[in-house]
């Protein structure tokens, strides 16, 4: 065999051992590959990964950027002196109520749960496929047919978007160190800090006052019948999540005029769901709070997101949503 051939023979071989080498890889590790390709999902293995968490954080990237868990933790430790608690946020961008409904079925028989903090907004109460349902790949035609076996049977070719961008930087903190997360790294530099035990400082200074939101707790406001089933709706999920819940409404910057929000409706909305779901609806959409908390007019900033995970762990102790309940009512 000449020199050229031998070569390309060798070629060959090498990267076909390459190619079999990442099959394995990826098969021995394969939720974590597939958790990498989603969002969502990327953040539900994290979870998984992690042991009890006391209260978990629910909703769309206004909660994700707004919840810092070691900073809610560590002022309700304070609060509470003599008390350990963990937190996660478990909230992402584009969660509808679709993906709410399929999260409170997965995590309803989660052990050690105590709290569900779930963002109430005109997004997250849109209707939506949860943002992890991805359609299989056509099977038209011999090309097609030839995708489908390949995605069935190659998971390499499968989870190839864990490789892709974005998702590439979720495989770290899947494979090594889950379990330094809390949910907030939205960026490798956020997941690197964590793991070198890192933790976002509590707020220096701000005016509680300004933070206290409205709170609706069971008085109910005439409303469509739309709205009531929508109501219904939020309800159950809230009955299917274990221990207690409290819902939220998150803050806007002044500069925002008129939010969907701060309307009449959306107050009766709110009221509807307090009332029949039995959980307080912490409203903090109403607040003048000045733009120095926010990135853009809807998204808290890192300082922001400082100052609002501890005013809710504050609204939490106030609440007694951490405490024991009484023996008649464990049932809600």
């Amino acid at each position: 065999m000449s020199r050229p051939s031998c070569r390309l023979c060798l070629f060959v071989l090498a990267l076909g051992g390459l190619g079999v080498a990442a099959e394995w890889t990826v098969r021995a590790h394969e939720p974590e590959f597939t958790a990498a390709t989603n969002r969502a999902l990327a953040k539900a293995a994290i979870l998984d990964r992690h042991g009890p968490v006391d209260v978990l954080f629910f909703g769309t990237s206004r909660m994700q950027d707004g919840v810092a868990p070691r900073v809610f933790s560590a002022e309700l430790e304070r609060l509470l002196p003599g008390e350990r608690f963990s937190a996660f946020n478990l909230a992402f961008t584009s969660s509808s109520l679709e993906s709410l409904e399929s999260l409170a079925e997965r995590y309803r028989n989660r052990r050690g749960l105590r709290l569900s903090v779930i963002e109430l907004s005109s997004p997250q109460l849109e209707n939506g496929a949860p943002v992890w349902e991805v359609s299989p790949p056509a099977g038209e035609g011999i090309e097609g047919r030839l995708t489908t076996w390949l995605h069935a049977h190659v998971r390499l070719i499968a989870d190839r978007q864990a490789l892709v961008s974005d998702n590439l930087v979720r495989l770290p903190s899947l494979l090594w160190f889950a379990s330094d997360m809390d949910g907030s790294e939205t960026r490798v530099v956020d997941q690197l800090l964590a793991f070198l035990g890192r933790r976002e400082p509590p707020p220096a200074s701000f005016d509680p006052d300004a933070w206290t939101p409205v709170r609706w707790t069971g008085r109910e406001i005439q409303t469509g019948s739309g709205q009531v089933e929508l109501a219904e709706r939020v309800a159950r999920i809230a009955g299917t999540l274990p221990g207690r819940v409290v819902f939220v409404v998150p803050p806007y910057t002044q500069a925002f005029e008129l939010p969907e929000e701060r309307t009449p409706t959306m107050k009766a909305l709110f009221a509807a769901i307090a009332a029949r779901s039995g959980a307080e609806v912490w409203d903090y959409s109403s607040l003048d709070l000045p733009d120095q908390w926010f990135r853009g007019k809807s998204h808290l900033n890192r300082a922001g997101r400082a100052v609002f995970s501890t005013m809710l762990a504050r609204e939490v102790a106030r609440a007694g949503l951490l405490r024991a309940p009484e023996p008649q009512a464990q049932a809600r």
